[in-house]
């Protein structure tokens, strides 16, 4: 297992495969392997695991809608940053018109964001009580797409509707 993030993970990942290591052991990690160290890391990644909360092959209308407009626009794969910024955005917009434009209205703003009634590109989401978000894990696989890119494709959920352990001792008042 690696959490090796950014750069350290690049080189984590092609030295692993270079030393022979990826036959012999798979590799699991969290947040080191994604569509933005992908492009880098490149033949290196094929066939290891990734855990994650969203993948761009994850089945919904909304996330079907999203990375194909993003892959339109951008000729590359999104990550997923760029579909948490995607469900925030969306929650701000819905949380806007739920007090119709009324940002003075800060009550109703923080109700409409911990209802997170919004289209979320993972699926159903709501948040618990400590707003940590209460939502799925995958096991993923990263393999390489018919246009020779490489991607994250979810194999099974390892854990569904995953809430925060410690929400319950959180201290925040709502």
């Amino acid at each position: 297992f690696a959490f090796l993030p950014g750069g350290m993970g690049i080189q984590f990942v092609k030295q692993y495969a270079q030393a022979g290591m990826r036959e012999k052991i798979p590799l699991y990690s969290a947040f080191t392997v994604d569509e933005t160290t992908l492009p880098a890391i490149g033949d290196a990644a094929d066939g290891n695991y990734e855990v994650g909360f969203w993948s761009p092959d994850l089945d919904n209308p909304r996330n079907e809608e999203f990375v194909g407009a993003f892959r339109q626009k951008y000729n590359y794969w999104p990550s997923f940053y760029a579909a948490q910024s995607f469900d925030a955005i969306a929650m701000i917009d819905r949380a806007v018109a739920a007090v119709k434009g009324d940002l003075a209205d800060k009550k109703g703003m923080i109700a409409a964001l911990e209802k997170a009634d919004f289209p979320s590109v993972r699926g159903k989401f709501k948040y618990n009580t400590n707003h940590f978000p209460i939502e799925n894990f995958y096991l993923l696989r990263i393999a390489k797409y018919h246009d020779g890119t490489f991607v994250r494709r979810i194999q099974k959920t390892v854990f569904a509707d995953h809430a925060d352990a410690y929400a319950g001792e959180c201290k925040m008042q709502r």
